[in-house]
């Protein structure tokens, strides 16, 4: 009798560890996490511009020269090794929620110590945000069908893969959240519109500290750009008293006239 083989579950950690290894004894580690975060986020906002949904113009020329600057400094082989790191987050995410980079970042350990830099196990963020988002449907409700998500210091996105693991848990969609994260280091903003961005959540990702309100940049994820009026609409309905004028609404109605890396004027 022939036993069926059971496919092995891939360990997607174990694999994008191995990759970026190979990097260790050209490269600073820390170096090559943080500059390849800067390519696969301007590879994620290119997405709709690579699927032909929208014709190429000055805001994918600006992205893509950002992307050239960083790509300058490594050579053409490198470049199939960045792709297979896009490639297993894609994966990794796609086979459950999780923080996939945060976790990898740490388990690196090249995080900034210094600053006291340490992301939330992604289980105690479900453990937080599951209490938070216990009686969400009447402010749902109450917001025309949606509800916005705030996240002032976002770190590499757990907070708000969470809240989409739940909402899904839970049938409600994360169609339903606009989140609007925040975060003074810019490799964590990164890192949380990377995962976003590939899981197709709605919000927007700013470069800036939320204490003093000094916003360096933003960026809407593909799903706020590819359905603006909706996202409009979504933070039109969110209560936004003592914001400042450039964080309470974005006018998204010609979405990509703007640079996605627009510098704020504070």
């Amino acid at each position: 009798m022939n036993t069926p083989r059971i496919a092995a579950v891939a360990d997607h950690t174990k694999m994008f560890l191995g990759m970026i290894e190979k990097f260790r004894y050209q490269h600073n580690l820390y170096e090559v996490f943080r500059d390849w975060t800067e390519l696969a986020a301007a590879e994620v906002h290119q997405l709709p511009y690579h699927a032909g949904v929208y014709a190429k113009d000055a805001a994918f020329e600006a992205v893509e020269a950002q992307y050239m600057q960083v790509a300058k400094k490594y050579e053409r082989a490198d470049f199939g090794i960045f792709a297979e790191l896009l490639g297993i987050t894609r994966l990794a995410l796609a086979t459950k929620h999780q923080d996939f980079l945060g976790q990898c970042y740490m388990r690196l350990e090249i995080n900034n110590m210094r600053a006291g830099q340490y992301f939330t196990p992604y289980e105690v963020s479900l453990l937080v945000t599951r209490m938070c988002l216990e009686k969400i449907e009447p402010v749902i409700e109450e917001n025309g069908g949606w509800f916005t998500l705030q996240e002032p210091a976002c770190g590499s996105g757990g907070m708000v893969i969470a809240a989409a693991q739940i909402l899904e848990e839970r049938r409600i969609g994360s169609g339903t959240m606009y989140f609007d994260a925040t975060d003074i280091d810019r490799l964590c903003s990164n890192m949380t519109y990377i995962q976003a961005g590939l899981l197709g959540l709605t919000g927007v990702v700013w470069h800036g500290n939320t204490l003093s309100m000094e916003m360096q940049s933003h960026r809407f994820t593909p799903a706020a750009r590819l359905h603006s009026s909706r996202t409009n609409e979504m933070m039109a309905s969110t209560k936004t008293d003592g914001r400042p004028p450039h964080k309470r609404k974005v006018d998204l109605s010609q979405p990509l006239l703007q640079s996605p890396l627009l510098e704020m004027q504070v």
